[in-house]
This record gives structure tokens, C-alpha cells and sequence, in this order.
């Protein structure tokens, strides 16, 4: 019975926390979870050794999805999904993502994205040009 109580005190709190920390995103988490929604996954690739990753697993945001990563030529990547609690209250507006985008809009969201995201689609975008 008191592990019980344990567990949902502990949920309670990381639910309290996910809330709380995606109200106060900076600049570098905002682009990572923009990527879901960039390329419209639930899961994606993602490095491993990143500190962005890193911070939003911490912070119960994101997850490592199954437990087998990919060596790519520019790292070790892992599929990483937005925890549930997350993915059901982080809105478009916290992380700059307008509703309907302006081409300028689109442009800066681009430009903003993770270096890691632009290499990793710049490198598949010429992998699928040679077939």
C-alpha cells in the first residue's frame, strides 16, 4: 500500500514538473521539439550525446523510445518520443510554432532548427537524390 501512495505521489510530481518546465522552454528545447512536428513523427532519431536530449529527458519531456540506436557518419542517434503528459499540454504557441505559417515564418523555423537536425537532413536528403 505505501508503494502504491509512493508511485503516485512521484507521478504526481514529475506530472507537476513536465507542466511547469514546458512553460519556461529556452531557444534550444523549443527547436528539438519542433522537430516533431517539423516532420510530423512521433518518434524520432536524435543524438544521444546531445544536451538538449539530454536536458528533456531529464525533465520527463522526451523519452528514448526502444532501447537500439543508430551510428550514423554524424553520431550515435537514438528514437526518442514526447512523454504523454507532455505531448498532451505542450501547445504550438510554446514552442514558436505558428498555426499557420507565413513563408517567412517558415524560413526562420528552419533556420532555427538543431544543427544536428539540418545535418541529419541534409545527409539523408543526398543519400534519397542517388536513387
Amino acid at each position: 500500500m505505501g508503494r502504491l501512495i509512493s508511485r503516485k505521489r512521484l507521478t504526481k510530481r514529475i506530472r507537476n514538473s513536465i507542466l511547469k518546465d514546458i512553460k519556461y522552454l529556452d531557444v534550444h528545447e523549443k527547436a528539438l521539439l519542433r522537430e516533431f512536428y517539423i516532420n510530423n513523427k512521433q518518434t524520432l532519431q536524435m543524438p544521444l550525446d546531445n544536451e538538449t536530449v539530454v536536458g528533456l529527458i531529464n525533465k520527463h519531456i522526451i523519452y528514448q523510445a526502444p532501447s537500439t540506436g543508430f551510428t550514423y557518419l554524424h553520431g550515435v542517434y537514438f528514437p526518442y518520443s514526447m512523454t504523454e503528459i507532455a505531448l498532451d499540454n505542450l501547445t504550438l504557441d510554446q514552442i514558436d510554432l505558428p498555426q499557420n505559417p507565413t513563408e517567412e515564418d517558415k524560413h526562420r523555423i528552419i533556420s532555427l532548427r538543431p544543427n544536428w537536425a539540418k545535418e541529419k537532413s541534409r545527409i539523408e536528403d543526398l543519400f534519397n537524390s542517388r536513387w
